[in-house]
């Protein structure tokens, strides 16, 4: 009874926002972030936000804080307080181009995958996931297309125009295609049917990947932070950024030999 009226407040506190919202969108290429608790408060629901094209973190367009709305009080409205200090909230990140072979979007062929992996000593992209096959990575980017059709009929948090709720029993929700007892996981012990872990606590930076061959390995792509109020941090991988300031000295240096 208690677990229930603790839910049904959460629901309150996270609807009365939503009464003017508008839906959420997705478009293949978008990256999608999902929390979930595996129990205690907030467990019978998922949060998910659109964090935009992934090219803007392939190409460094977005970096630093990500400009989303205000998920802190969303996720202390779901899952508590405390959301930034439990052991039982996760959250992960996944995208893909597209799920059609011969469709690009966004300078990605179709079937590319962009994934989390959280990182066990901060900082420390650590080794992405293994290169998968065009029908393995086929089968993810259908899956992701899924969800993010789901998503799309679901109404913005009020607080954040990217942002939605969702039950975590709702079909094609976040947690549905995550191991070990999603529904559209495939089954066993992978999350997408192909990756270890795609999901760190609340604590942890998690690494981006992106997934794009059989015989490449994954490229590290930059990181993804939270604070402790819900803010979004994204750092792109050093040699993208360094390349990207070189570029701005070189721009600077070839204005004033004009001047």
């Amino acid at each position: 009874m208690v677990k229930s009226l603790l839910t049904l407040a959460a629901a309150c506190a996270v609807g009365a926002a939503t009464a003017n919202a508008a839906l959420v969108t997705y478009s293949k290429g978008d990256l999608l972030m999902g929390f979930q608790a595996t129990s205690g408060t907030g467990s019978s629901t998922v949060y998910v936000v659109n964090l935009g094209a992934a090219s803007n973190y392939r190409d460094d367009v977005n970096t630093g804080t990500v400009s989303i709305g205000d998920i802190g009080t969303d996720l202390a409205a779901i899952y508590g307080a405390n959301w930034n200090t439990r052991n039982d909230l996760f959250w992960g990140i996944i995208g893909t181009s597209s799920n059609i072979s011969s469709e690009t979007v966004n300078g990605d062929i179709g079937r590319v995958l962009y994934v989390s992996q959280p990182q066990v000593t901060t900082g420390d992209a650590g080794v992405g996931p293994a290169g998968l096959n065009a029908t393995q990575r086929g089968d993810v980017a259908n899956k992701v297309v899924a969800m993010g059709g789901t998503f799309d009929n679901y109404q913005s948090t009020g607080n954040s125009s990217v942002a939605a709720s969702e039950g975590s029993g709702d079909a094609n929700s976040w947690n549905s295609y995550l191991a070990p007892g999603g529904v559209n996981s495939g089954g066993g012990v992978l999350d997408y049917g192909a990756f270890s872990q795609i999901e760190g606590t609340t604590s942890q930076t998690l690494s981006l990947f992106r997934v794009f061959s059989a015989t490449s390995s994954s490229s590290f792509e930059g990181q993804f932070s939270l604070s402790s109020n819900g803010t979004l941090t994204f750092v792109p991988e050093p040699t993208s950024a360094a390349l990207a300031g070189l570029g701005t000295v070189l721009l600077v240096f070839r204005r004033r030999r004009s001047a």
